[in-house]
């Protein structure tokens, strides 16, 4: 059995489409097309419904695809060293928004028990990571999400902190560094986010949805939020960032402005989850937790956002 074919089968159904699973598999989507077919003649019988957008497996397709996940899972167990001597070899998903923090000496050159310990790092959006969490492609996934999210599988979850969100929006010469605004003011601005599916935008649109506000994107940018920061420093528009993020932007920091939005508490989690079958070495779980801590530091910028709920800001009123 071909190992890249049954990646293809699953990454199909996974993905909805033939162009997306190639894309993910570094193939053209005639060749991924060709391999399910192949896939399709040695099982004898068709595994997905063409018919349906997104793709979805078939009655026999929904069989095979578990016994296809459990034969991947095993073969990169076997080539991951997981079982090779004293080493680990964990998988891990880590929010786009968090990568900064893999800069950390403590990760850079770590000591036990991270030394001993191989890192498959892969970054993208919370909910995506944690839907692969689910489906056992990561040992370990560390998200950025709604205090209140609960995962729906059985894992060891930690929460190293509460992440706050800030928006921001270019600065003109001389104004001060964070005023106060009304919800009613978002709207006539123009904002820079990801495209649908970020938690940040959601978050943003769900608070103006509850104010009969709607939010109007004229830039969708599908990247890091430090990129973000960039584009807001440079005059494109506002945009919505965590207020870690401004930490790792300190160039940017006399360009932008923290509107302060009455009414608006803006706050994610940082939560680690582990798979109930992964058992990293003594002490793991700890050390690579505390990496993700809050930064020992913070910009003036964020010390305001970071100020207990409650406690007045000096902020100038627009």
């Amino acid at each position: 059995m071909d190992f890249d074919r049954l990646r293809a089968f699953v990454w199909i159904l996974e993905e909805g489409s033939f162009v997306a699973a190639a894309r993910r598999l570094g193939r053209t989507q005639p060749a991924v097309t060709r391999m399910l077919q192949v896939l399709e003649d040695q099982v004898g019988a068709e595994l997905v419904d063409r018919r349906a957008k997104p793709l979805r497996a078939t009655a026999v397709g929904a069989k095979v695809l578990q016994s296809a996940r459990d034969i991947l899972s095993a073969a990169d167990r076997l080539t991951d060293g997981t079982i090779r001597g004293s080493r680990q070899t964990l998988r891990v998903g880590i929010s786009r928004s968090l990568m900064w923090h893999l800069q950390d000496p403590r990760f850079v050159k770590p000591a036990s028990p991270l030394r001993e310990t191989d890192f498959l790092v892969r970054s993208g959006w919370s909910p995506r990571l944690y839907r692969r969490f689910a489906r056992g492609e990561f040992d370990c996934a560390v998200l950025l999400l709604p205090a209140d999210w609960t995962p729906d599988i059985p894992c060891r979850i930690e929460a190293a902190r509460r992440e706050p969100l800030v928006i921001i929006a270019p600065r003109r010469a001389h104004a001060p560094a964070e005023i106060s605004v009304e919800p009613t003011d978002l709207r006539s601005r123009s904002w820079v986010l990801n495209p649908d599916g970020c938690g940040f935008r959601h978050a943003l649109a769900r608070r103006l949805a509850a104010i009969d506000e709607h939010l109007t994107v004229q830039f969708e940018l599908d990247a890091a939020p430090t990129e973000h920061i960039a584009m807001v420093a440079a005059g494109v528009g506002c945009s919505i960032v965590p207020a870690s993020a401004l930490t790792q932007s300190s160039q940017h920091l006399g360009a932008v402005q923290q509107l302060t939005v009455n009414g608006f508490n803006f706050e994610l989690a940082v939560s680690i989850v582990w798979s109930e079958r992964c058992r990293p070495l003594s002490g793991t779980e700890k050390a690579f937790a505390a990496i993700f801590e809050p930064p020992a530091s913070a910009s003036r910028l964020q010390r305001a956002t970071l100020r207990p709920a409650g406690q007045a800001s000096p902020v100038a009123r627009r």
